[in-house]
């Protein structure tokens, strides 16, 4: 996939992000706002790969950042609309934390119960 279709499936991906937040928390907030905002211009100034690996490294909703606190809520958000948009990530918001994060289970699955996704 080149930029400008990787910045065409962020932009997607941001739709879908307002979206299912609002089913699962039954409002929008300032996170769907700011979800993934930087990703477009890292794409452009970066390069696809370079500037996924960027915004993996400093956001707080991705297990892989160095920032100390993350945003468990936004993560589970971003799981679940993942599979809506992105068809390379079929799993949904339970299926990825058990296959690729079960160390975050402490975190994410009370917020799976509050929403009903377990």
């Amino acid at each position: 996939m080149n930029r400008f279709e990787k910045i065409i499936y962020t932009l997607e991906h941001r739709k879908a992000f307002k979206k299912v937040e609002r089913i699962l928390f039954g409002k929008k907030s300032k996170m769907w706002i700011l979800h993934d905002i930087e990703k477009p211009i890292l794409y452009l100034i970066l390069g696809v790969k370079l500037g996924s690996k960027v915004h993996r490294y400093f956001s707080k909703h991705h297990v892989q950042s160095i920032r100390k606190r993350k945003r468990w809520r936004e993560m589970v958000v971003d799981w679940e609309c993942a599979r809506l948009t992105k068809p390379d990530k079929p799993l949904d918001a339970y299926e990825t934390m058990k296959k690729y994060y079960p160390e975050t289970e402490e975190y994410i699955l009370p917020i799976l119960k509050k929403v009903n996704l377990v």
